[in-house]
């Protein structure tokens, strides 16, 4: 199973993991992981102002108007969010890659430094991410809670006892 998901940011392949580690930082900042993915809804679908909760419709008309309709704070909030979950999501994966991968052939645009893979901090995220990546990176986000969140199952072949049948 793959652990980490990989974003491009600055043209770097960033890995990205939702560990127990990322889980208790998101959690003590938003309360869960639902309050989180709300905020970052915000970023994908805008509220209908003509109908507040309500996901405005897709339609060529609003296309340009998409990044616009968010009141200032419910936008800069977003964007906190965005820069916040990415930021412990990517350090997370490199401490991964770092700890438990660190043998294993990396991409060549991986952010690594004598051997170790290298997060970004905020402030770099900030500098390197524009508005209209918002959309792309909120997806990968999504992408790798979804992975994390997955429980894996494993069954077992149903077939007969062994020991019941020698009895």
């Amino acid at each position: 199973m793959e652990r980490c998901i990989f974003v491009e940011i600055a043209g770097k392949q960033y890995p990205m993991s939702f560990s127990l580690g990322a889980t208790k930082k998101i959690i003590g900042k938003f309360g869960s992981t639902q309050n989180m993915m709300k905020k970052l809804k915000k970023v994908q679908k805008p509220d209908n102002p003509e109908n507040p909760g309500e996901a405005k419709p897709d339609n060529p008309e609003n296309q340009e108007e998409k990044n616009m309709e968010l009141s200032e704070r419910d936008s800069l909030e977003a964007l906190e969010t965005i820069s916040f979950i990415l930021e412990v999501l990517i350090a997370q994966g490199c401490a991964y890659k770092n700890y438990f991968e660190k043998d294993l052939p990396a991409p060549v645009n991986a952010p690594i430094e004598d051997g170790k893979w290298i997060p970004l901090p905020k402030e770099a995220l900030d500098i390197a991410i524009q508005i209209a990546d918002t959309k792309k990176i909120v997806e990968k986000i999504s992408e790798c809670v979804n992975q994390g969140s997955k429980k894996k199952i494993e069954a077992k072949a149903a077939g007969k006892n062994p020991k019941a049948a020698q009895g």
